[in-house]
């Protein structure tokens, strides 16, 4: 395999586990909103406990997806990298 095969096949990653990641963030999103009120006392504090969770949770992991994002394309533009050629083309249309 080479590197611009490998740095394709990373790409292809990074997007299909973004793409989970936002069909995820919609699930739980969509099942919080449509859930039914508590019926207890024990009930609505394991809901508190769930939803302290996931605002830790949530943000922390698309953090990690937005520094993967941002290393991903700072590679592609990089001197030597898959999107070099198309960024010097570019410099050169605009010059």
């Amino acid at each position: 395999m080479t590197h611009a095969e490998k740095r394709r096949r990373d790409l292809a990653d990074l997007r299909r586990h973004t793409l989970i990641w936002i069909g995820a963030l919609v699930w739980i999103g969509g099942g919080y909103a449509l859930q039914d009120p508590a019926r207890d006392a024990y009930d609505a504090a394991e809901r508190a406990a769930f939803t302290y969770a996931m605002l830790v949770v949530i943000p922390v992991i698309t953090a990690i997806f937005v520094y993967a994002w941002i290393g991903m394309l700072r590679q592609q533009a990089a001197p030597g990298g898959p999107g070099a050629a198309r960024t010097e083309e570019r410099r050169e249309k605009t010059a």
